[in-house]
């Protein structure tokens, strides 16, 4: 039977990044420290595919080194290996990961299915034309909204992040894969049908055509100022989609594009990769060839 794989929370992790910075390292030791890196990877994804099974493969066969820390961010759940973990045969740590991120990815999607499926509903009682339409674009509206709330971007944990890495010796790096999020609209031919009623365009507009608010800037200066005080780099996938395709009669409306506008601006302003229409193979690939030099 096989030992179960000792995992710790980000509490734990935060405790021993503070016990690390004040152990004693005697001499010789200061320069493996230095060397050391510090990988958090968060993984903020809707479907599980060989992409994302690839990417943990690369993660303990190439990414990390020996005396490196890893925390790996799923959909779900977080997941701390020690350096003591960190030896285990990788073939074991990357089946273990594999698995844990397959079922994390079910759980955490779950939410985000429900209310997509339900936008779609109210689609296609637009298109059916049997409504009271303002009636539908109103409960569209308030899907919408709870859509939105599945996902927020956590400023709070962010900090955390630069918070531990002052305390910790090394290299710091955060990467971030986010799958591309869509939502159903009604097509050109209805969506022109709602803009040539007075009474209904506005609405239409509003409810289908508006982009997602934008973070707050000061948000994400926030958390820009505290990566740089932490000398620590943040990169940033912005994932392609899946093979889902548009209902008839709908399109697919991109609805995330305030992740993207956050994130690779913090990968930008802290000197990290931000890939565009990516998927994560591009990522490690990208950052094996930084890492190659640290």
């Amino acid at each position: 039977m096989k030992r179960p794989i000792p995992i710790f929370t980000l509490g734990l992790m935060l405790l021993l990044g503070s016990r690390v910075c004040h152990a004693s390292t005697g001499p010789g030791k200061t320069d493996s420290l230095e060397k050391r890196r510090n990988l958090i990877i968060c993984y903020e994804i809707k479907d599980y595919d060989a992409q994302v099974r690839k990417s943990i493969n690369t993660i303990f066969y190439k990414l990390i080194r020996k005396g490196d820390n890893l925390i790996v961010y799923s959909p779900a759940k977080v997941y701390g290996f020690s350096q003591t973990t960190l030896l285990r045969p990788k073939e074991e740590l990357t089946y273990w990961l594999q698995e844990r991120m397959k079922a994390d990815c079910n759980v955490a999607s779950a939410g985000y299915r429900q209310v997509n499926s339900e936008l779609q509903e109210l689609v296609e009682e637009l298109l059916r034309g049997q409504t009271d339409t303002k009636s539908v674009l109103n409960r569209y509206h308030q899907g919408l909204e709870n859509f939105n709330s599945q996902r927020k971007i956590n400023q709070p944990l962010l900090l955390k992040f630069a918070a531990m890495f002052r305390q910790t010796p090394g290299k710091n790096h955060v990467v971030v894969f986010f799958q591309k999020e869509f939502r159903p609209i009604p097509d050109s031919a209805l969506m022109d049908t709602l803009m040539q009623n007075p009474d209904l365009a506005f609405t239409a507009t509003e409810v289908f055509l508006h982009p997602t608010k934008q973070v707050a800037k000061e948000h994400s200066q926030a958390v820009i100022t505290a990566f740089r005080d932490a000398s620590a780099t943040m990169h940033f996938a912005y994932l392609k989609p899946g093979r889902e395709r548009p209902p008839r009669r709908m399109r697919l409306q991109e609805n995330s594009m305030d992740m993207y506008a956050f994130f690779s601006q913090i990968a930008k302003e802290t000197g990290g990769i931000s890939h565009t229409n990516a998927n994560p193979g591009e990522m490690m690939k990208a950052l094996l060839e930084i890492f190659k030099s640290e």
